[in-house]
C-alpha cells in the first residue's frame, strides 16, 4: 500500500521513508512530502491511500484533522514531539499517534496498522 508521508522537511520526510522500508511492515511503499498541498493532493487522487504525518507541534495534528475532514476513512500515523494531542487524535480517529523519539519497532507496528 501506498503511504504518503509529511514531515516538517524534504529531508525529514526522505529519512522517515528509508525507516519505514528498513522495518520491511508487509506491502508498506512510503512516497515523501514535505509540501502539505502535494501530500493531501496525492491522497485525494488516490495514489497513497494511508498517511503518516510528522512534523511535530501543532502542524502535524492541523494536517491529520484537516485530512480526517476530506477523508473519514483514511489510515493515518500520527508523530509528534509530545503527548499534547493525543485526546484529539482519539477524537478524530487517528489509526496510531506515536511520540518522539520512535523506535523501529514503534514505527513498524505503527505502520502495519494502516496496512490493517
Amino acid at each position: 500500500m501506498r503511504l504518503a508521508v509529511l514531515a516538517g522537511s524534504q529531508a525529514e520526510a526522505d529519512e522517515l521513508c528509508a525507516r519505514i522500508r528498513n522495518t520491511r511492515a508487509a506491502q508498506a511503499e512510503p512516497f515523501p512530502f514535505s509540501a502539505r498541498d502535494d501530500f493531501f493532493r496525492s491522497l485525494r487522487s488516490g495514489r497513497c491511500r494511508a498517511a503518516v504525518i510528522a512534523p511535530g507541534d501543532s502542524a502535524g495534528f492541523l494536517a491529520a484533522r484537516r485530512l480526517r475532514e476530506l477523508d473519514g476513512r483514511c489510515p493515518i500515523l500520527l508523530i509528534d514531539d509530545t503527548e499534547r494531542y493525543a485526546l484529539q487524535c482519539v477524537r478524530i480517529h487517528v489509526t496510531c499517534f506515536l511520540v518522539r523519539p520512535v523506535s523501529d519497532e514503534q514505527l513498524r507496528r505503527g505502520v502495519t496498522l494502516l496496512l490493517e
